[in-house]
């Protein structure tokens, strides 16, 4: 079988230290759902570490990388 494959970069700033650790999102059901109709599948994702002050002292994750496949038609 072949794949044909979508990577989705997203702004992290919606992930605080403050939200609570089960928190939901409808935007973002909302948005998987709508892929997932037209057949892709969240495989994988990765965050990427940003450094807000220039002494490095703290990280934060400043993106999202969603990557999604589905069948090459």
């Amino acid at each position: 079988m072949k794949w044909e494959y979508k990577t989705i970069i997203l702004q992290a700033e919606s992930f605080s230290v403050e939200a609570p650790p089960n928190f939901e999102s409808p935007e973002m059901d909302k948005f998987l759902n709508q892929l997932g109709q037209v057949g892709w599948e969240l495989v994988a994702n990765q965050g990427i570490i940003g450094f807000p002050g220039k002494f490095l002292q703290s990280q934060y994750t400043e993106f999202v990388i969603l990557f999604f496949k589905r069948p090459l038609e």
